[in-house]
């Protein structure tokens, strides 16, 4: 966070350096000023999950997180992902969609019950068939 500091010491040497004509001010400056939008660039990746996705964490409290992340983390240990709870009337039971890191462009939609957990669900991107994604579960 330290590198937010840069900017306006790079805009006020490079206004002095202009002002006073000075090459060594704006030379500095503009070092500066290269160096603050190279660090903004590379420690802000772009996101891969869409909006409304959130951790485990962020959804604590909701209805069927806590029972679909146990799942989701002993099918998939390795897997980073993301939910977003669906809103249903049913209180008995939880749609909820996932997002996995591994796989952002496929949502999988799974139905959370006091009795158990099924995916029932999958939206693939065009031209890819559902049953190719990588955490797709055969129906049982």
């Amino acid at each position: 966070m330290a590198y937010l500091f840069v900017a306006p010491i790079a805009i006020i040497l490079i206004v002095i350096g202009g002002i006073k004509r000075n090459k060594v001010l704006l030379a500095i400056g503009a070092c500066l000023a290269i160096f603050f939008a190279y660090t903004t660039y590379t420690t802000a990746p772009p996101s891969t999950i869409p909006d409304g996705f959130k951790k485990a964490e962020a959804l604590e409290g909701e209805p069927g997180v806590d029972q679909l992340t146990s799942y989701l983390n002993d099918k998939f240990p390795d897997a980073t992902y993301h939910l977003k709870p669906q809103k249903q009337g049913d209180s008995s039971s939880s749609l909820i969609t996932v997002a996995f890191e591994e796989e952002p462009d496929w949502f999988y939609n799974y139905l959370v019950k006091e009795d158990g957990i099924a995916q029932v669900g999958v939206l693939a991107p065009k031209d890819e068939a559902p049953e190719d994604g990588e955490f797709f579960e055969e129906v049982e």
